[in-house]
């Protein structure tokens, strides 16, 4: 994420929201999947309000129809859970899997090549040259720490 701050012409860089960006996405659900626990969730809570409906407002039929519509609301929100249920072991088990990935940012000692740190990230024309003035002042920087660096210290 870059931000410019204020009108001095510079750039941040804000890598405080990181790990928020890195967690995999949650597996996607097909168009039926999701209008089967959309239905399911809607008729299990529709269900027993239609049941008490229909057993005063049918006469002589209406409490078998009641009976059935509050069985079928019952599994039908038995078997939402379980669906939902599902959906969350195997965001899980994808969420465990991309935690024993490591996440590899230069260190102290390590140097990024070329190929590491390109991004689609766009600075304007008109910033170009602070922007490589950045770069190359981090850079020097990070040679002087390693050249400086001293264990007994």
């Amino acid at each position: 994420m870059a931000n410019v701050t204020g009108s001095s012409g510079m750039i941040r860089i804000d890598t405080s929201r990181m790990n928020e960006y890195l967690r995999p996405e949650k597996p996607k659900l097909n168009f039926f999947q999701k209008l089967g626990r959309g239905i399911g969730k809607a008729f299990s809570f529709l269900g027993p309000i239609g049941a008490a409906v229909s057993a005063i407002a049918i006469p002589g039929a209406g409490i078998p129809i009641a009976a059935g519509l509050y069985g079928l609301s019952n599994v039908s929100g038995r078997l939402t859970a379980q669906a939902e249920a599902k959906d969350a072991a195997r965001a899980n088990q994808s969420y465990a899997e991309a935690a024993q990935k490591p996440v590899m940012l230069p260190g102290l000692f390590e140097q990024a090549s070329q190929a590491q740190i390109q991004t689609d990230f766009m600075v304007p024309t008109n910033m170009q040259s602070q922007t490589q003035a950045v770069i190359g002042n981090r850079e020097a920087s990070s040679h002087n720490m390693t050249q400086d660096f001293n264990f007994y210290n």
